[in-house]
């Protein structure tokens, strides 16, 4: 018996001993919704689990995703890790799967034929279940194989800041991309434990995925610099002289903060930076400023994008925006009365927002409780009803001096017991007196892809009101574009960052919606400004600029502090000249040099006319507005002796085969537009292409338009009659996407052409027909002169 008491407690000792205890937490304690190891917190997210009827994963899944969650990075306070788990899944027993479920389905099916009287929900599993049989038979096939699958997403940090933000950007990622993901209260530990190297899993984690989405979501990622190959082009690296490039696709968010003071180029940096943006990435953007810069001239910028941009100025006397006007898509079939619902709050919280700013501290709680349910007064008043957004179609929106006259009957009524709506209108007297000019109706376009608002001319007092009231108009209009990323570029966003409140509301309207890709990005004028900044602009932002000239020793070091700069980059905003400065990225800062083209140059300081002056290069009056704003000129759309000058505008001198005959021509295209062997999302060849057969049109008579992204890549219009034509580089889309562009073309046109190589001239064929293909060259310089004969 003592023998054994020994041995017991000679094992025991060898077993606190060993290495495993020493390197082992301390402590491991489960919460409900964490588990402490040690003085840690540690989080898991369950990714990809079906949510009741709703797919885990999207069947339109951008692999994207995986960069943006990997890219989210670490530090030494955070460590973010990812678990991927795949057990292939035998044919037969994924067939098995696939008949149980439509088995399931069917029964669903018959219970909806007695209680649902508008056969809806019918409908979905119909299309659900037509879904699986197309899947199965992909798996008999062999084309794809089934997963039993798990995503796991864990956390550690240091403290519970660390840990929120960590949060806020993963499900900032997860749920622009519409993936489902919930944490797995009461049962943290045990998804813990299947998250690491151990035989052992708990069924809760499990999914199945075919092979195309299991690929995507695997977490690999080519492990190169905290740059990118490929994106905006924002300036060089000031000691290495490399290109700084930045996909902001890749960023779970796009949002980003120039910090600058007076003199270091901060408009001047910001307007280029924008210029690419749009001419380069296809991005729509808004620019808006309070004050008049007299070293740039901003307006030029938009007047250089041609009929796509516009300069909106705000004022007495010019133009205005109702703040009770609601902006929504002109589609409405998509918006339910609950979308439509929403979408009258957030407008309302916009409101609330446009006053709390005005009024400052004197706003009350009574205050925002009267103007909210007065606002709901005076829309149902013009007969506009918050879930019925047909009757806000052609609606007589209300103006300011109707909500005030609506308080004015309040107090004559004697409805207005606390006084309540006496303060509203002692507050807002100078909507019918200076600020009259707010009271009409909105006179603005926001559907440019370029576009300046000025709004200068507004009264100072009302300016950050103003600022408020124009942003979230914006994004609320931009968040639904979801043909193209936006960006709302706000010069002096102070007033976003004072007030936490108002910071939050600002971000959460821009990125919740059915595309999160709408970016803020807010320039400064000084490190206060920063001060008790909100969670959601700290959390949510990626990049941040310093320019460093002309700051003040103080300014620097409250810098250094804030950013937790290393002397390096200290060092780099001490000496920066004009345009220079550091670019934090991962929170990894890189000396930045914003180098202008000399085209950006000329635009942004309006002397484009100097650079092209009619004597020095002169451009056929038939193209030449699609050579401005597609920044390219081919040799035979140009006459004069100085064509050479081209290569001195920052344009570079490529051969591009000739789109209606044989051989090549000489075409410059603006170096901005160009990323290795792409412009934007295309390839050289397709947007030259493009651009060459729209000319060849216009110059035949035909009025043109071109699509880079979005419709047909080129539309053309003569004597009413309006024909689509795609460029169709091989292996750029699948028979059955040409079958679909076919089909949507034919209903909005007169006629549809597929215009293609000797490569794949039989592909398109096969998809669409042989009198909607031609082949480019001589059938296709044939073709047009046919359709220019019909219509004339």
């Amino acid at each position: 018996m003592i023998l054994d008491k020994i041995y017991k407690q000679h094992e025991k000792i060898k077993y606190w001993d060993k290495i495993c205890r020493h390197i082992a937490p301390p402590a491991l304690i489960e919460h409900k919704d964490h588990v402490m190891i040690g003085e840690d917190i540690t989080k898991v997210i369950l990714v990809g689990r079906p949510l009741e009827k709703v797919a885990g994963w999207p069947s339109g899944l951008s692999p994207s995703f995986m960069d943006q969650l990997l890219d989210i990075g670490c530090n030494e306070n955070i460590t973010i890790s990812i678990s991927s788990l795949y057990i292939p899944i035998p044919p037969d027993k994924s067939v098995e799967l696939y008949n149980q479920s439509v088995l399931k389905l069917s029964t669903n099916k018959r219970k909806s034929e007695n209680t649902n009287e508008h056969r809806v929900a019918e409908r979905f599993i119909d299309i659900r279940r037509e879904d699986m049989y197309n899947e199965a038979g992909d798996v008999i096939r062999g084309n794809k194989r089934q997963f039993h699958t798990a995503f796991i997403i864990t956390i550690h940090a240091t403290n519970e800041a660390e840990m929120r933000t960590a949060m806020s950007h993963i499900k900032s990622v997860l749920g622009a991309h519409y993936i489902q993901n919930e944490p797995p209260e009461c049962c943290m530990l045990e998804v813990l434990e299947s998250s690491l190297l151990t035989s052992s899993t708990c069924d809760y984690i499990w999914t199945e995925q075919l092979t195309d989405t299991a690929v995507k979501v695997a977490p690999l990622k080519n492990p190169n610099s905290r740059m990118d190959d490929k994106g905006l082009l924002f300036g060089i690296d000031t000691k290495t002289k490399v290109d700084i490039k930045i996909d902001l696709s890749r960023l779970p968010a796009q949002h980003a903060t120039i910090l600058a003071p007076t003199g270091a180029g901060k408009t001047y940096t910001l307007l280029m930076l924008l210029m690419r943006a749009c001419s380069s990435l296809g991005y729509r953007v808004v620019y808006t400023t309070p004050k008049p810069d007299i070293k740039t001239a901003y307006k030029k910028v938009a007047e250089a994008f041609g009929s796509g941009a516009g300069v909106i100025d705000l004022g007495p006397g010019k133009s205005t925006i109702n703040p009770l006007q609601i902006f929504y898509d002109e589609d409405i079939s998509h918006y339910t009365p609950e979308a439509a619902n929403r979408l009258m709050d957030d407008h309302k919280e916009l409101v609330y927002q446009f006053f709390k700013v005005r009024l400052g501290n004197e706003m009350s709680s009574n205050m925002e409780t009267l103007l909210d349910r007065t606002l709901t007064a005076v829309y149902k008043q013009n007969r506009i009803f918050q879930d019925d957004i047909k009757t806000w179609n052609n609606a007589e929106w209300p103006v300011m001096t109707d909500l005030i006259d609506y308080w004015e009957d309040m107090r004559k009524n004697d409805k207005d017991k606390d006084g309540t709506a006496k303060a509203l209108i002692n507050k807002t007297y100078k909507f019918k007196g200076a600020w009259s000019f707010m009271n009409r109706q909105t006179d603005i376009d926001l559907t440019r892809n370029f576009l300046i608002v000025d709004f200068s001319s507004v009264p100072a007092s009302l300016s950050d009101s103003i600022n408020v009231l124009i942003t979230g108009i914006l994004g609320q209009r931009l968040k639904t574009a979801v043909d193209r990323p936006s960006i709302i570029c706000i010069d002096e966003g102070r007033v976003f960052l004072k007030n936490p409140e108002l910071g939050d509301f600002i971000i959460k309207l821009i990125t919740q919606g059915r595309s999160s890709e709408c970016a803020l990005w807010l320039s400064l004028l000084q490190i206060s400004d920063l001060a008790g900044v909100s969670d959601e602009i700290t959390t949510n932002t990626f990049i941040e600029i310093i320019l460093g000239s002309n700051l003040k020793k103080s300014s620097i070091d409250a810098i250094k502090n804030h950013y937790k700069l290393d002397k390096e980059s200290v060092r780099a905003l001490i000496s920066a000249d004009v345009g220079q400065g550091i670019i934090i990225k991962d929170g990894f800062a890189t000396p930045i040099t914003f180098k202008s083209t000399s085209f950006e140059d000329a635009v942004i300081k309006g002397m484009l006319e100097e650079l092209e002056k009619p004597d020095t290069i002169t451009v056929n009056e038939a193209v030449a507005d699609i050579a401005r704003e597609n920044g390219i000129y081919f040799d035979n759309w140009l006459s004069g002796g100085s064509i050479h000058t081209l290569n001195n505008m920052a344009y570079e001198l490529l051969p591009v085969q000739k789109i209606d005959s044989r051989g090549t021509i000489k075409t410059w295209i603006r170096k901005e537009k160009i990323s290795g062997s792409m412009i934007g999302n295309q390839s050289i060849d397709h947007y030259a292409s493009v651009c060459q057969l729209a000319g060849a049109l216009s110059i035949a008579g035909f009025k043109t338009e071109i699509n880079h992204f979005n419709d047909a890549d080129i539309v053309a219009r003569n004597n009413g009659n309006a024909y689509a034509f795609e460029y169709e580089h091989p292996g750029s889309h699948t028979k059955e996407n040409l079958v679909d562009k076919d089909k949507r073309h034919t209903e909005n046109y007169d006629n549809v052409f597929f215009v293609c190589s000797g490569d794949n001239y039989e592909q398109i064929k096969d998809a669409v027909g042989e009198t909607k293909t031609v082949k480019r060259g001589i059938q296709l310089k044939n073709l047009i002169e046919k359709l220019k004969r019909e219509v004339n």
